[in-house]
């Protein structure tokens, strides 16, 4: 019975030796997190540097993108966003203007769960002031 449990140990032991050559070990193998077969460390690497790769890449994207501007997008524009009905995208042009993306939530147009998933796709320009209107002259004094 002992040379069983020693032939058993041995070949436990020879199996956790050889996992991470073969791809085995933390997930290289066929079906695992580090994609298809074969040589597990190899894939591993690779495909990190190609995640690596397409974060930077969809990052650049996403700052290079033009963000969509609240105070001069149509409404149908407005309504392409995450979450943004015809309906808010109408109350978003309505409440115009705005000095910042969050008055959006302040105007009380979205709610904190709307415009966190619109917030990295829009900007709001600034407006020009317009100069004070001038009050009438008094015909009557002169």
């Amino acid at each position: 019975m002992k040379s069983i449990h020693k032939l058993i140990l041995v070949f436990f032991v020879a199996a956790l030796a050889i996992m991470p050559v073969v791809g085995l070990a933390k997930g290289g193998g066929g079906g695992g997190r580090g994609g298809g077969g074969g040589f597990g460390r190899n894939n591993n690497s690779s495909n990190s540097k190609n995640n690596k790769n397409s974060q930077s890449n969809q990052s650049t994207q996403d700052k290079t993108a033009a963000k969509l501007d609240i105070n001069t997008a149509t409404a149908s524009q407005l309504a392409t966003l995450p979450g943004i009905t015809d309906d808010l995208a109408g109350k978003i042009v309505e409440g115009r203007p705005y000095s910042s993306t969050s008055d959006l939530k302040s105007k009380k147009i979205l709610t904190t769960t709307q415009y966190n998933a619109i917030k990295d796709r829009v900007t709001a320009s600034k407006q020009p002031k317009s100069a004070p209107a001038k009050p009438p002259k008094d015909s009557s004094s002169e």
